[in-house]
């Protein structure tokens, strides 16, 4: 009778370490998954900027951080993400006129166009007229100063 606990025992020992091994196994597979997915979605939005702004391609890592940075991590930036996070934006949301305002170099307001059109892949800062407005590089001194 005792062998027969016994035996019960390690069987019962052995399928632990069977489900043991599986878990490990499934999460293994789980972060894999997950990986790839990031990956997969770092590939795309890259692809997508460089499609938007072929001249990226160019740049060295560090030039595109400089530029992400200061494209993107400003109060004009946040607010565009912040407003696309609020309205719960995706694929079938409608069209909204939210409007945005940008500050050119020279202080003056340019309107510009809605969040959603932005989210859609339009310059966020394009002028009325279409241009862009010229950025002096933040290592250059006013000659004013």
């Amino acid at each position: 009778m005792a062998l027969n606990k016994l035996e019960k025992i390690t069987g019962i020992e052995e399928e632990i370490k069977k489900l043991e091994n599986r878990k490990k196994k499934l999460l293994q597979e789980h972060k894999a998954s997950e990986r790839k997915a990031r990956d997969h979605r770092f590939c795309k939005r890259g692809g997508y900027m460089e499609s938007v702004i072929p001249e990226l391609a160019k740049l060295t890592d560090e030039q595109f951080i400089t530029f992400f940075r200061r494209t993107t991590a400003n109060d004009f930036g946040r607010k565009i993400l912040n407003d696309i996070l609020m309205s719960g934006f995706n694929k079938s949301a409608k069209p909204t006129n939210q409007d945005v305002n940008a500050v050119s170099d020279e202080g003056k307001s340019v309107q510009t166009q809605s969040v959603n059109t932005v989210a859609e892949g339009t310059n966020p800062v394009q002028k009325p007229n279409g241009e862009l407005p010229k950025r002096k590089p933040s290592n250059v001194q006013s000659k004013a100063g």
